[in-house]
């Protein structure tokens, strides 16, 4: 799809880079000082920009260029900039140092799209489009495509960082970071150019990268690059310009608002639907037995109970990174406490306690548990548990305990009426998974239920006042939305007409833990 505009960024890199070798560990550099005596300029860099500035010109004279050298030129409300850093290690280059960079970026309406990198010297290119992967070329070899490293330890990980040009003024210059880190890597590189440092973690020859207060032509092109290699880019410092984390491991993101979840990313790997938090739940759409019964409306609090984040918490030790947070649920007279214990391959440890008020007066709950929702592509199921069929508490007699591969499409069951429907009980293990396998295995202490659909449970729900819908009007959703249960409430299959479940399948307001699993997985 971007294949003419590669080739063009290509041809760019490839003609500064002929300048940048004419000129390199010669006498005619003209090496002159920008910002301050650390920050150096030459000939080179400024020939180099001109020269891709003019054939972009030429070629695309209605796009935006961004360079380090000229700043924002071309026609600004354009859908289309460029982003150039047309010799990114102007340090080693001026030094006689060979590595040194070519970094050529297409943005379309704000989205890179054409990523290139191109070390002159080395003669190693590396490039990326959007959706089609990412490559490395050496020399007059083929492209061969490119994937992060496979390491999941410190330990054993080679990682590469940077220091800012103020770092003589300024006390936070990432020294510091560099004395915390290096006790547990196997080493730690300054490599002089952070494009070719996050190019070399997109091909696995580093495991990752940090740097404070780089700019946008420094790592527009690579980042693309990381991206579609399978990698993680991510903020380090907001108040330090761009001060980035790049690796081949998991990226997860907590609102400091409620507390939740809000990024789930493994290997360039969504498995977050956007605008999706993993968040408890108390709720579920309630079924033809529970209208009798008049649940909707005797277990209301607990549909969308205030949870009020008094406190959030982390800390790490021994690889393990431990977030806590806890809630006031002043509306069924509560508290509520989540420890996530993260580790470096993305696997997340949760325990979800509820502190029932001793004496007081709530109504039992529909299910104890969390959800979130997944990107339409995580749409087939496997799982050690009872199926084949939907199955709960008090109706599972005739669900056997065996291992079952389904879809997210087989889980809706269409109801005259809409409400709960797919669940699958006495778990062992629940993978959800895209059509290569990759997805999220959830395991616990004890066996849970789960359910997957394509249909969340807003959809569902009829209201308290039974609005008499009928399945087939219910619009199908692309996202999954997810339910992980400790328990849930029985269904009372006697009649419809007001029968609760028996005491045993029952949730009484009381404390209670859910501890789950949730990690990715390759393929089961």
């Amino acid at each position: 799809m971007y294949d003419e505009l590669l080739k063009f960024a290509v041809q760019l890199a490839k003609a500064a880079g002929g300048i940048q070798l004419a000129y390199f560990r010669g006498d005619r550099l003209s090496i002159e000082t920008k910002s301050n005596v650390y920050d150096v300029v030459t000939r080179a860099d400024r020939e180099s920009e001109e020269l891709i500035a003019g054939m972009i010109a030429e070629r695309y004279p209605d796009h935006a260029i961004l360079g380090e050298e000229g700043g924002c030129r071309g026609n600004a409300a354009s859908d289309w900039r460029w982003v150039v850093d047309p010799l990114d290690g102007t340090t080693n280059y001026s030094q006689g140092l060979p590595l040194f960079t070519v970094s050529i970026a297409l943005q379309y309406r704000g989205e890179t799209i054409v990523g290139v990198v191109y070390a002159p010297y080395l003669n190693e290119l590396f490039t990326a489009t959007k959706g089609g992967g990412a490559y490395l070329q050496y020399a007059s070899r083929e492209p061969e495509r490119i994937r992060v490293g496979e390491k999941q330890t410190l330990a054993t990980s080679v990682i590469a960082t940077g220091f800012p040009y103020d770092k003589d003024v300024n006390p936070d210059n990432n020294s510091d970071n560099v004395a915390r880190i290096i006790p547990y890597v196997r080493d730690v590189r300054r490599l002089g150019s952070a494009a070719y440092d996050i190019s070399c973690v997109a091909a696995g020859l580093l495991d990752g990268y940090w740097e404070l207060a780089l700019h946008e032509w420094d790592v527009c092109a690579a980042e693309l690059i990381l991206a579609e290699a399978g990698g993680v880019v991510c903020d380090l410092r907001r108040d330090r310009g761009i001060s980035i984390v790049a690796g081949n491991g998991a990226r997860l993101d907590f609102s400091r608002k409620t507390g939740f979840i809000t990024r789930y990313e493994v290997r360039g790997l969504d498995f977050l639907a956007d605008g999706s938090t993993l968040r408890p739940n108390f709720w579920r759409a309630p079924t033809d037995n529970d209208f009798g019964a008049g649940l909707q409306h005797k277990m209301a609090v607990w549909k969308q109970p205030e949870m009020k984040l008094k406190t959030l918490t982390h800390a790490e030790a021994d690889g393990i990174v431990t977030v806590k947070a806890g809630y006031e649920m002043p509306g069924v007279q509560a508290t509520l406490e989540i420890e996530y214990a993260v580790d470096n391959t993305g696997a997340v440890t949760i325990a979800q306690s509820l502190h029932a008020t001793p004496g007081a007066e709530v109504p039992d709950m529909f299910r104890f548990g969390m959800r979130f929702e997944m990107p339409e592509a995580f749409d087939r199921l496997q799982y050690y548990g009872r199926g084949p069929g939907e199955n709960y508490a008090d109706r599972k007699s005739s669900a056997f305990v065996g291992l079952y591969r389904q879809s997210v499409d087989e889980q809706f069951h269409p109801y005259i009426r809409p409400q709960e429907t797919g669940t699958k009980s006495d778990l062992r293990w629940w993978h959800l998974a895209d059509i290569g396998g990759r997805g999220l295995t959830v395991t616990s202490d004890a066996p849970f239920s789960a359910s997957a659909l394509h249909y969340p449970q807003e959809s569902l729900d009829e209201g308290p006042a039974k609005r008499q819908g009928h399945s087939p009007e219910v619009e199908k959703q692309k996202n999954v939305s997810v339910c992980l249960d400790k328990v849930q409430y029985g269904l009372a299959c006697v009649n419809s007409w007001g029968a609760l479940p028996l005491p045993e399948y029952r949730i009484p307001y009381a404390d209670y833990t859910f501890r789950l699993k949730i990690a990715p997985a390759p393929r089961l």
